[in-house]
């Protein structure tokens, strides 16, 4: 047998293609993996999007008014004794502001990241468990 013979031109050619595939590849699991990131016990298909605590108050004014404001889905003793926050998530390219309650046994901060329920109101802001 013998000895295979690449030119040089021919090689460098390769490595540069090789190269290039192989960031592609290392793109796309960097991608993926992001994926992953999300907690298993809050999942995205349920509505679970991750968003930033901007306002806490028990009062039933806030400095601004969201498109969604789960304030109305609770009954009125029952509002009263929640306490709820001011949020903003990003989907895509489209920041929205939302009212959700938080849990009264769990103490939350401004400027916290919790995850919200977009498609269910009557569900309190959560911390992520990730995996």
């Amino acid at each position: 047998m013998g000895v295979l013979r690449i030119p040089l031109t021919d090689a460098k050619a390769c490595l540069g293609m090789l190269s290039e595939r192989l960031s592609a590849g290392l793109l796309c699991c960097m991608i993926a993996g992001c994926g992953t990131l999300h907690p298993e016990d809050l999942p995205w298909n349920a509505g679970w999007r991750r968003a930033q605590i901007i306002e806490i108050d028990r009062k039933p004014d806030f400095s601004q008014q969201p498109e969604i404001d789960c304030r109305n889905y609770f009954a009125e003793p029952e509002n009263n004794a929640l306490h709820f926050a001011l949020v903003k998530h990003r989907f895509t390219r489209h920041q929205g502001q939302l009212i959700v309650s938080l849990d009264p046994r769990d103490s939350f901060r401004e400027g916290e990241y919790v995850y919200v329920n977009l498609n269910d109101c009557s569900k309190p802001a959560q911390r992520g468990k990730t995996p």
